[in-house]
C-alpha cells in the first residue's frame, strides 16, 4: 500500500521525481507506455547532475513531444510504501508541475511512450492508481485555492481553475525545435550562467585565457544569486543535446519617469552569444524575440543594448536604432 503526502517545499537534493500534469487546448495530456495499456502523466526520475526543473523539461519533451509550453511547479509530494504489518518504508520525494502546451513535435520514437491522447477528464485506468489520481486531485485543490485567493474575480469564468496557476507566476518555459532546446534559465543555473558570462566576455573583448577575470567571476556569481529571487533578470539558454550553443539575457531596472517613458521601467539586453559553429541558423534572432517578449510582458517600453560590430546588423534588422544623446563616465577615468 502506498501513502501520498504533500509539502510546501523540500530540499532540492531530496527530490527524485518530476511529474507534469499538462493540458493542450483545455484537455488533459496523458501518455501510454509501449508495454502497458494504462495512462499516466508525463514524468520520471531525475538524472544525475540534473535540476528538478530540467528533469521536468526533459521528461515532458521525451514523453509527449511538447515543443512549446509554459510550466510552473505546484507542490512537493512524497510516496511511502507501507507493508501489511504497518511498517513504513523509505519516503520518496518528487515535484508536481502543471504545464500548458501550445505546440507538439512528433513524439520521440527512441523513448518509451507509444502515444499520447487528450482527455476532457483523466480515465480511470491509471498506470499508478495509488498515486496519480491523488496528484490530480491535489492539483485541482491547489488551483481552487489559488482562484479563491488574490486572483479571485479577475476573469475567473474564462479559464479552468488549474489554468490560472500560470497567471502571475514565475514560469519554467521551453521551446523545442527539430534539433535545439531553448530553455528559460533560473537560479538553479547560476553556476552555468557564471561560466557562460566569462566565456561571452572573453569572446566579446578578445581576451586570452590567462587574463584574470576572478573579480568578474565573483561578482557575476553574486549577481545570479540575487537577480532571480528579485525577479530583475531573465536569461535563455540554447542547447544542442547537453551542450549550450547560445544564450542571451535581459536585466530589468527602474529610473525616474520621463516624458517618453512615463513608467520609468527599462530593460537592458546583455550576454547575447551564439557559438561560432552554430551561427547563421537564426538562434540569436529567436533569443532576441524571447527576451523582448519578456520586456513586453512586463509592460516595459524602453529596451536598450550595447552592440558589437558583429551584432549590429542583427539588432538593426530587429528594429533597434543607435542612440545619440547618452554619454558615459567610467569610474577609472574620474574617481
Amino acid at each position: 500500500m502506498k501513502q501520498v503526502a504533500f509539502y510546501e517545499k523540500a530540499d532540492d537534493e531530496l527530490l527524485q521525481f518530476a511529474v507534469i500534469a499538462a493540458k493542450y487546448q483545455g484537455r488533459w495530456v496523458l501518455c501510454k507506455h509501449k508495454e502497458r495499456s494504462t495512462w499516466e502523466f508525463a514524468g520520471g526520475h531525475r538524472e544525475a547532475g540534473e535540476t528538478i526543473e530540467a528533469a521536468a523539461v526533459r521528461e515532458l519533451y521525451e514523453e509527449t513531444g511538447a515543443a512549446e509550453y509554459r510550466m510552473v511547479p505546484v507542490s512537493v509530494y512524497s510516496v511511502t510504501d507501507q507493508a501489511q504489518s504497518g511498517e513504513k518504508q523509505a519516503e520518496s520525494l518528487g515535484m508536481l508541475f502543471y504545464a500548458e502546451i501550445s505546440r507538439f513535435d512528433q513524439l520521440p520514437p527512441a523513448f518509451e511512450m507509444e502515444k499520447i491522447e487528450c482527455f476532457e477528464k483523466p480515465p480511470d485506468n491509471w498506470t499508478y492508481p495509488e498515486i496519480q489520481p491523488l496528484l490530480f486531485q491535489h492539483l485541482r485543490q491547489a488551483a481552487a485555492a489559488e482562484e479563491q485567493g488574490g486572483e479571485q474575480g479577475r476573469d475567473s469564468s474564462a479559464k479552468a481553475p488549474e489554468e490560472r496557476l500560470i497567471s502571475g507566476k514565475k514560469m519554467i518555459c521551453a521551446e523545442k525545435t527539430e534539433s535545439l532546446l531553448y530553455r528559460r534559465a533560473g537560479s538553479h543555473d547560476r553556476e552555468l550562467l557564471t561560466r557562460l558570462r566569462l566565456e561571452v566576455l572573453r569572446a566579446a573583448n578578445g581576451l586570452e585565457e590567462d587574463v584574470d577575470l576572478s573579480r568578474t567571476e565573483l561578482e557575476s556569481r553574486r549577481y545570479y544569486e540575487t537577480c532571480f529571487p528579485e525577479d530583475s533578470h531573465a536569461a535563455w539558454l540554447v542547447f544542442d543535446g547537453e551542450e549550450v550553443v547560445g544564450t542571451g539575457a535581459v536585466s530589468f531596472y527602474q529610473v525616474m519617469p520621463t516624458y517618453h517613458n512615463p513608467s520609468g521601467k527599462k530593460a537592458y539586453i546583455m550576454n547575447m552569444y551564439t557559438r561560432p559553429d552554430y551561427r547563421r541558423r537564426g538562434i540569436a534572432h529567436r533569443v532576441l524575440e524571447l527576451l523582448t517578449a519578456e520586456a513586453e510582458m512586463r509592460q516595459i517600453d524602453v529596451v536598450t543594448l550595447e552592440a558589437t560590430a558583429a551584432g549590429r546588423p542583427l539588432y538593426e534588422a530587429f528594429g533597434f536604432t543607435a542612440m545619440r544623446d547618452e554619454m558615459e563616465l567610467l569610474g577609472g577615468n574620474k574617481f
